[in-house]
């Protein structure tokens, strides 16, 4: 199985667990997962990695903005 497959997998699963769910409870479960894979790298590679991860996460937010306002209007002043 390829990683992307792979990945996919992941996300359908966790999608229903964060769907509805206040913010500070998706960024919490969200910060404490990411805190788990950055545990993972040696201490003085950490920055890099966090660094990494947030251009990688950046970049796929307009497809998945494209995503959650697919057929339906961005809230006022989403564009500002």
């Amino acid at each position: 199985m390829k990683d992307v497959e792979r990945i996919a997998q992941i996300v359908d699963a966790a999608k229903p667990l964060l769907a509805g769910r206040p913010s500070e409870v998706q960024g919490g479960a969200l910060a404490e997962l990411v805190s788990i894979w950055l545990a993972g790298f040696h201490p003085k590679m950490r920055d890099e990695m966090l660094a990494l991860w947030l251009k990688m996460a950046l970049a796929m937010v307009p497809l998945c903005e494209e995503e959650i306002f697919f057929n339906r209007d961005r809230p006022e002043g989403w564009d500002a």
